[in-house]
C-alpha cells in the first residue's frame, strides 16, 4: 500500500482564482464582442441574444443580457458592491 500524503488543509477554490464573467446590459438583440480590444482582446465576434435575452462570448465569457430581461437574470457569482 502507498503512504498517505499529508495535506496542509488549505483549499483553493476556482472562484478564488478566476473572477466571474463580466455582465453587460444591452438594448439590442444583436451584440458584438472584441474582448475589450487592444493586446488583451480577441477577434471581433457577433452574437444574437437567445429567447432568454442572453448571449455569452465564446472567447472571453462576457455575458450580454438584454435590459428587458435584466430583472430575470441572476448573477451566478454576485460580487459585493465596490469590488468590480
Amino acid at each position: 500500500m502507498g503512504k498517505a500524503v499529508p495535506t496542509s488543509g488549505f483549499q483553493v477554490l476556482m472562484s478564488d482564482i478566476i473572477p466571474p464573467p463580466e455582465v453587460i446590459y444591452v438594448d439590442s438583440h444583436k451584440v458584438a464582442c472584441n474582448g475589450g480590444g487592444g493586446a488583451l482582446g480577441h477577434p471581433l465576434t457577433y452574437y444574437e441574444l437567445g429567447e432568454d435575452g442572453t448571449a455569452e462570448c465564446g472567447y472571453c465569457d462576457r455575458k450580454f443580457v438584454h435590459q428587458d430581461h435584466a430583472h430575470e437574470y441572476v448573477d451566478p457569482s454576485p460580487r459585493p458592491e465596490g469590488e468590480h
